[in-house]
């Protein structure tokens, strides 16, 4: 069976990514890269990491960990987020469970089109400091675009789907989150939006049981709000 490491982030791209190959039958290891001077959205994408694998309930994979990353934006990289998972799988490889070839998720239209050779060539520079071959690194979502792949996810999955980079923050107490998208000051919600695949959601994170409650129903939103409830467990609780 061959083994494929995916950067699994719990956006659109490497969701449908890890979907597809679960089914496939693939053995599956996944990486993921946190930017530290970015908790928020890390802490978000971590859960909605969790929330999807659960819903994958056949998944059987295997975690590398995670690589903490301090990011500052200076403005000389065009393109920074390949750079720092290419570091961040490399550096979680281990020599005892090489994985057969490293996918990227970039799908028709990502700007990161126009640098797969020089994200190839950054990642075969990695070669002389190593011990042992690396693994291939493909991209296989490449001819179709992101639209394609969304509708192609169950609507269980899709729902859970995160690529906000600067989540509103409604509500947080000790015992829950409630949080939503942006919806237009970042890339990924602008494009999603421009694609007609942007998702009116709200989402309340429960810290005690650390469950994951979507809300899609505006009206749904107001009668929380109204009536001073909680959906934690997906069943209405009044809040003490």
């Amino acid at each position: 069976m061959s083994t494929t490491l995916i950067p699994f982030s719990g956006g659109l791209d490497s969701t449908y990514l890890l979907y597809i190959r679960l089914q496939q039958g693939l053995d599956i290891q996944l990486s993921y890269v946190e930017l530290v001077n970015n908790v928020t959205k890390s802490e978000i994408e971590q859960r909605h990491r969790d929330a999807l694998l659960g819903k994958m309930r056949e998944a059987t994979v295997t975690e590398l960990g995670i690589v903490k990353v301090e990011l500052p934006y200076s403005g000389l990289l065009n393109l920074v987020q390949p750079t720092v998972w290419l570091l961040g799988l490399v550096s979680q490889i281990t020599t005892s469970h090489i994985p057969d070839f490293v996918e990227l998720g970039y799908t028709s239209g990502d700007c990161a089109l126009g640098y797969l050779d020089e994200i190839k060539t950054l990642w075969n520079s990695y070669q002389g400091f190593c011990n042992t071959p690396l693994p291939e690194l493909r991209f296989p979502l490449i001819k179709e675009g992101k639209e394609d792949y969304f509708y192609k996810l169950p609507e269980s999955i899709r729902e859970l789907i995160w690529s906000c980079e600067a989540p509103s923050i409604l509500e947080n107490t000790e015992d829950y989150v409630i949080y939503k998208e942006c919806g237009c000051e970042c890339t990924p919600c602008k494009r999603s939006k421009y694609l007609g695949i942007f998702q009116e959601r709200r989402f309340e994170y429960n810290k005690l049981n650390k469950s994951l409650t979507v809300i899609k129903d505006e009206k749904e939103w107001q009668k929380v709000k109204e009536n001073n409830l909680t959906l934690s467990w997906n069943k209405y609780e009044v809040k003490s």
